[in-house]
Order: C-alpha cells, then structure tokens, then sequence
C-alpha cells in the first residue's frame, strides 16, 4: 500500500492545501500506524514545511497489530470483490462482521490520531526541543481503486495522519549498537530527564513509555553530543478538568514514566553485561497508596 518513491497528496487541516509528499523511507515494520520518511515536494510558500519530514498515518489497512487483534487478517488486492464472492458462497454474515471490525478499527485509529495531535499540542513548548516538531494534521484520500467492501462509508477511504520534523537518529533500545560503553550511562539518564521535563508538569499521561520510543541522535550543540527526543504519544491521556491533584498523582506514579524508561534499559543493557547506574526517580512516590 505504501512503497519508497510513491506520491501523495496530503491535504492540510485546518489550512485545506494539498502537497505532494514523496516516500523516502520506510525505516519501521507498520504496527498500530504507518510510518515514513517523506520528502515535500512542492507547497506554497507560506507554509512552513521542511524539505524532508516524517509522515504518520493511522491507516486501518495496515495497521497489523490491531488487525492481528481483532482476527482481520492482512489487507490485500481485490479485497473489494469480498462482497460477491461472499455472497455466492453463502457467507455474507460473515463479511458482515469484518465489514464491522473494518468500521470499528477505523474509529479506533481515528481516536488514536486525535489523542496524538493533541498531546503534541499540550506539549508544543517542547516541541523542537524535546519532543519533534509538529507541522500540520494532514489527511489522505486512499486510491478509490483500491476498493472499500464495506458499502457506502466513504470516511474509511480518508486516513488521518500528522506531519512531523525528522529526527535522524536511533531509538534508545538500540544504544549499544550505536554509542561507546562509557557513554550508557550518561545517554540513558538523560533519557530518564528527558522523559520527567516533557511529561511530569503537563496534562499528559503518557501510558506507552519505553525505549522504542526515545530517539538519539548527534548533535554537538548540546550537552556530550546527544540529542535525546521523545516520541509517539499515541498510548496517551489528558488529563481531565476536575481531577484532583490526589488522582493525578496516583495515575502518574501508577505508571511511573520516568521509571519505565530507566528499568527497561537497566535490563536490557545486563543482557550485555553492563550494570547501569540508574536510581528510579521517586517524583510520584507520595501519592502511592493513597486514598481518595
């Protein structure tokens, strides 16, 4: 569905121009979204895009972790011919209820890009910085061709997407493979602050922390050469008005973001024979346990 060198015409939200994007990369297997490196190809210039960008879709079609989920199976060519088929064979019950599972991961996906969009917008002061910067929503109209067998639902051929800055770098899971042993330490600790400056004074709960989604990259204007940006904020929540400082607290120290960044990495660099010096931080720690 998505190959290197494709075209697409995204339409800008809330700007309603389109651009052309060309695929560049395809750098991580599709699982809840699909990710690409793209290149703009053209726009007007009073849009501030970059040259090259990464592009996420929350695309029903591809995403294979909720598929695999719900028992969908891969998406294929001719999967708009199902209905007859179907239908000839006695079946159609059962194209029913994939006609509803197809319906209902769109709008799960669908829920999905909203949480994202939004969290990026709790947390623009660190955009550029900390986290990528976000420059548009965009949405994606799939080739008609490619045929929906799920009757008259055109907004399952529209897939919601953001265009994001492009962070040539590697994910923190893959540390060893990529910087000195002396440096580990340093590297993941700034991972550990890196995670508690973005998230612990906003309204994002962010229940998908972990090393995947911390990339590294160089960058010899800041502090020993790295530059340690937080990613994916799909897995997120905000937080509610009415909630109590109490609950809040709980939920954060439930989670324990800073924590799952640091055990995670503690773990997977004594597979390799390094004990990392790494104390959990105890931000949340005393609103463990209480009640309401």
């Amino acid at each position: 569905m998505y190959e290197i060198g494709q075209t697409l015409s995204l339409q800008l939200i809330p700007a309603e121009v389109t651009v052309e994007a060309r695929i560049h990369d395809l750098p991580v297997k599709f699982s809840l979204s699909a990710g690409m490196v793209v290149d703009i190809l053209s726009h007007p210039p009073s849009l501030d895009l970059p040259s090259r960008a990464f592009l996420k879709l929350y695309d029903h079609r591809c995403a294979s972790q909720y598929r695999s989920e719900q028992k969908l199976g891969d998406r294929t060519p001719g999967v708009e011919k199902q209905p007859l088929n179907l239908s000839r064979s006695g079946e159609a019950s059962t194209f029913l209820q994939s006609a509803q599972k197809e319906a209902s991961l769109w709008d799960d996906l669908k829920g999905d890009f909203e949480m994202e969009a939004n969290a990026y917008e709790e947390l623009r002061e660190h955009q550029g910085h900390l986290i990528p910067r976000l420059y548009s929503k965009v949405e994606y109209f799939t080739n008609p061709a490619d045929g929906e067998p799920l009757g008259d639902t055109p907004e399952l051929s529209t897939v919601p997407g953001i265009v994001l800055e492009y962070i040539d770098g590697f994910r923190m899971s893959d540390l060893p493979k990529h910087v000195d042993r002396s440096e580990w330490n340093y590297v993941v600790s700034r991972a550990v602050q890196v995670t508690g400056a973005v998230l612990n004074k906003s309204r994002v709960l962010n229940k998908d922390v972990r090393p995947d989604n911390m990339l590294v990259t160089r960058d010899e204007t800041v502090e020993r050469g790295y530059r340690l940006v937080m990613i994916d904020f799909g897995c997120c929540e905000l937080r509610e008005e009415g909630t109590s400082d109490e609950e809040w607290g709980r939920e954060k120290n439930g989670w324990d973001e800073e924590g799952a960044m640091g055990k995670i990495m503690k773990i997977k660099l004594k597979e390799v024979g390094f004990q990392l010096e790494y104390d959990r931080p105890r931000t949340w720690a005393a609103f463990a346990d209480r009640e309401v």
